[in-house]
């Protein structure tokens, strides 16, 4: 019997409605809207690190708030552990809530500056102290512990953010995340604010507490290199859909489809000697008018009058990772 998934997203689109100009308005025209996501599938294994890429502006940190439950999708569904996220009670909503939490990319903007550390930290606590059965000194030695364990002085619950560096805000980022012992993290670029070296640390954090703690983590990042030595598979988006998905080291070497090839040919190689080959030129296509078919063929070097007019579906490949085109690569 296969496991259910802990994230099942299937079909799910976002649409972003715009306020119609008056010319629309005399001309009587539809409505124009900002297409984020169309018909994106994918499931998440329990205990797996999941990652997304892509350009910015291809649809990711929208997949992560629809999956998160912070805003609806168009169509399609979403369900976390084999339960629907839309339209829970408030009681159940607590305690998905619970389950899953979020780590943002900016961990300045995401901590609250009028509030000391012990108060962030321990916030999540007092929503779902409930369910976690805490007293208000359970409440204070929870908070010491999940900052130790992120590698910060129980002591720096009584200063403010500002007083940290960049690296230590996230690890308090990551604390409040920790504190209600969630099963999943959605870790939203959570690196990508932060010095290389700093990186390594928090991506070191952040394994240690899968191992501990079984966590399963869905990863959105735009760096290729930190997604080869962190996930287990990838999904790669293009324009609001997945284009590629498979186990990470088989995308990552050996690419099916030309958008992955050309975001692989951009990351920097100092140790190349020849000439690389040109990645991919041009501009993502118009979100509000998106071109018909394939939304790739206007910067594929292998379109075709079939890519112009057909969408592709994802299907699997020989080699049984998923990919979206109509002229693969050869492996």
């Amino acid at each position: 019997m296969t496991a259910v998934p802990i994230i099942d997203v299937r079909g799910v689109t976002k649409r972003f409605p715009l306020r119609r100009g008056v010319v629309e308005r005399l001309r009587g025209g539809r409505p124009l809207a900002v297409h984020a996501l169309r018909e994106v599938d994918f499931s998440v294994r329990r205990g797996e690190t999941f990652a997304l890429v892509g350009e910015s502006g291809c649809g990711k940190s929208t997949l992560a708030r629809i999956v998160m439950g912070l805003i609806p999708p168009s169509g399609g569904s979403v369900a976390f552990d084999g339960q629907p996220v839309e339209g829970l009670s408030r009681a159940d909503t607590l305690r998905f809530r619970r389950r899953i939490q979020m780590v943002f990319q900016n961990p300045f903007g995401s901590l609250n500056p009028r509030m000391r550390v012990g108060r962030i930290v321990g916030e999540p606590l007092h929503v779902h102290r409930a369910g976690l059965g805490l007293g208000p000194g359970g409440l204070r030695a929870r908070v010491a512990e999940v900052l130790r364990d992120c590698g910060l002085d129980p002591t720096t619950a009584e200063r403010f953010p500002h007083q940290f560096s960049g690296g230590q805000r996230q690890r308090i980022a990551i604390a409040r995340a920790l504190a209600v012992e969630p099963e999943c993290l959605v870790l939203d670029e959570p690196v990508s604010a932060l010095d290389v070296s700093i990186q390594a640390q928090i991506v070191n954090l952040l394994t240690e507490q899968q191992r501990q703690h079984g966590l399963t983590y869905l990863f959105i990042s735009h760096d290729l290199s930190l997604v080869r030595c962190f996930a287990d598979r990838v999904a790669v988006m293009y324009f609001g859909r997945i284009c590629e998905l498979g186990p990470v080291g088989s995308v990552l070497d050996r690419p099916h489809h030309h958008y992955t090839s050309g975001l692989l040919r951009a990351v920097p190689d100092i140790k190349a000697r020849s000439k690389r080959p040109a990645v991919v030129g041009g501009e993502l296509p118009n979100p509000v008018h998106p071109p018909a078919g394939c939304a790739f063929h206007t910067r594929c070097p292998a379109a075709t009058s079939r890519c112009r007019s057909e969408v592709p579906p994802l299907t699997a490949a020989p080699d049984g990772r998923l990919v979206a085109c109509h002229h693969p690569l050869r492996s």
